[in-house]
Order: structure tokens, then sequence, then C-alpha cells
């Protein structure tokens, strides 16, 4: 991941006064529709590596819980920090990042690929998956458990605890809906083997064009074909349909 700065608050009224990281605006007050951007509730957070991104009313809903605020104080590298003291950035923005990246993942996908019927609840269940992919991290990684099983523990306890079930129906999210970001956060390990056969095929392929398919004396050799084919033009001639 990119190194993160420290952000501030936009238009917070105060000169010295910064937080940590990632900061958000006050809450956005246009009645708008059920589309993106435009609901009730949205707020804008002023992020170092993506810069300002809109996250909806839900998940701010997720993220003013005391279960996802302790991620400010938990080291995306853990004990580097010690070493490197610019690896400052934390598991909450982190987050928030991971969150918004998904969100346009799913989005682009949307838009290009019309058969997968992919609706807005499907757009949001993916931006929550992400926002709280790491709630079971903890400052010191000596638990036996996977930390993304712990974090669909701490998504169900988060559930019940702050009713937010509720607010997943205000926005026509169901049971069904729910189980599907607990399968996004927790994974399979089966299809996990398959992503990275997808990255190792990147991987080659980038490979091969920045070894051998762009190399130097073969794109001179290109040049050179399409060159003497330009000269031999008028000379060579080829049977049409009439002979």
């Amino acid at each position: 991941m990119p190194k993160r700065q420290r952000s501030e608050e936009t238009d917070n009224g105060s000169d010295d006064v910064s937080t940590e990281n990632v900061t958000s605006s006050p809450e956005r007050t246009d009645n708008g529709t059920e589309d993106d951007h435009l609901i009730q509730g949205t707020k804008v957070f002023n992020d170092s590596v993506h810069g300002h991104i809109e996250m909806h009313p839900l998940l701010v809903s997720i993220i003013d819980t005391p279960e996802f605020q302790r991620l400010r104080f938990i080291k995306q590298l853990g004990m580097c920090y010690f070493v490197y003291p610019g690896a400052s950035h934390n598991r909450f923005e982190h987050s928030l990042g991971v969150s918004y990246l998904a969100g346009k993942l799913v989005k682009s996908l949307q838009s290009k690929q019309k058969s997968l019927k992919i609706t807005k609840e499907d757009i949001l269940c993916v931006e929550i998956a992400g926002l709280c992919h790491d709630l079971g991290w903890y400052n010191l990684e000596t638990c036996s458990y996977k930390h993304e099983k712990l974090s669909v523990k701490m998504f169900e306890h988060m559930l019940k605890k702050h009713n937010l079930r509720e607010q997943f129906k205000k926005y026509n999210l169901q049971e069904g809906d729910i189980m599907f970001i607990k399968e996004q956060i927790d994974g399979d390990e089966e299809k996990m083997k398959e992503i990275f056969n997808l990255y190792d095929m990147f991987h080659t392929r980038y490979s091969l064009h920045h070894r051998a398919y762009q190399h130097k004396v073969n794109k001179i050799l290109d040049a050179m074909f399409v060159e003497a084919l330009i000269e031999a033009n008028d000379y060579l001639l080829f049977p049409g349909k009439d002979g």
C-alpha cells in the first residue's frame, strides 16, 4: 500500500486542530434521491490517498460505532512504525480506502457488464464488506483465530449491540444480504487459490510484455518490417475477386 500521510479536516473552523489520518466533513443535508451520492446523511472523508470520498449513510453508521473507531489505534504495519516512523497509517483509514475501492470496482462491473444485473444493494453490500474486513485485528496478532473470522464475529456483535439491522432494512438490505457481507469478509479458501492463480496469470503476462514483447530489438524489427511493406506497397500486387 502507498505510504499515507496525515490529513486535516477541511473547513473545520479552527487553525490548530488536526486529526489522525482521515477525517469526515459535517453531514450532508441535500434531500436528493436514493442514487449514489445524493442520499441524505452522506459524509465526505478527506483521504490522503484517494482524496475526497463520499460514504453512504449506512457506512457512516458503522464507522461511528466504538468497535470501528478502535481501528484508529491499530497500526496497519504493526511494529514497522518503530523502525520506519513514516509507516504510521492505521487500519481505520485503510478500511475506508478498501470500502471506497471495492465500491468503485463493483460499480465498474455494473456499468460494463449489464448481464450481471448488479443492484445498488449489491454495491452497498460490497462496500460494507470492504469497510468491515479488518474489524478482527488487534494490536498484537497473537490470537489463534484468523482475523477474518474475528471480523465476522465483531460484525455480528455490532449488528446486535447497535441495532444496525434496522439501519440495514432502511436501505433494503435483508438477512440474505447480511450473509453475503459475512461471506465476503470471511472468504473461501478454495476461491482464494483461484485468486492467486489469477494474480500469477496477470503477473506472467506483465513479465512477458516487459521482458519479451516490448523488447527494444523486437520493436525495432517491427518498425523495419512496417517500413519495408510501405516501400514495397507499389510493387506488391495480389489478385482480387475480379482476378
